[in-house]
């Protein structure tokens, strides 16, 4: 069975070209550690050594600068595309507890006047195999591209018949509200995907590309 860890806190430092930016911004430095075995389907029933033996982990590092008020105006999806992008299978407590950090430095008397606010991010991912390549990873790990603005447009709109979970912001999208489908067919918040392509050119539950 997967599991996942996710560690966080707040990194208090300053660097000297901070003041040089014009807009405050939050940068979050990700670590994601991927944990995989490495032994055959058809080993016969493998003692406890032989398992642990068979363990390796992959760390994918990227640091994410997010403007202030994309922060504020939509936490779930920004957090959720940078975990994303990173191939970490992102789950509920992973952005509740990135957030309730951004929240605490917010509301710190030490960050008031911080241009940068930084924020370190340990993830550490047990997988059944790596869900990247790690030779073509290295150039292009959390790398986003934003959709074009005629393929954003060309999204249909559709009304939900059967309740389901928006995958960007994992609220429910109820019965009969408005929403966006993607070209494979999947389904979000109107304002939750369209922020999303703002960012990244693929869709978050199958990565299927739009042009960008």
């Amino acid at each position: 069975m997967d599991e996942s860890f996710c560690y966080v806190w707040e990194v208090d430092s300053v660097e000297t070209e901070d003041q040089s930016l014009d807009d405050s911004i939050f940068s979050i430095e990700v670590h994601a550690s991927f944990t995989y075995s490495t032994m055959e389907e058809d080993d016969e029933e493998p003692d406890l050594a032989a398992q642990l033996e068979s363990l390796e982990t992959e760390t994918l590092q990227k640091t994410h600068r997010l403007p202030l008020d994309q922060v504020r105006s939509d936490p779930r999806s920004s957090v959720y595309s940078i975990l994303d992008s990173m191939y970490i299978r992102v789950e509920n407590f992973m952005i509740h507890r990135i957030l309730d950090c951004a929240n605490r430095m917010l509301k710190d008397n030490r960050y008031k006047n911080r241009k940068v606010l930084r924020m370190r991010v340990n993830v550490d991912v047990t997988v059944e195999e790596l869900p990247f390549f790690v030779e073509d990873d290295e150039e292009n790990q959390g790398l986003m591209i934003p959709a074009s603005e005629g393929a954003i447009e060309g999204l249909e709109e559709v009304e939900v018949e059967n309740p389901i979970d928006c995958a960007i912001c994992l609220d429910n999208l109820s019965s009969s509200c408005k929403a966006k489908r993607m070209p494979c067919s999947h389904i979000f918040h109107a304002h939750c995907i369209l922020n999303w392509l703002g960012i990244g050119n693929f869709c978050p539950t199958c990565r299927f590309e739009l042009s960008s």
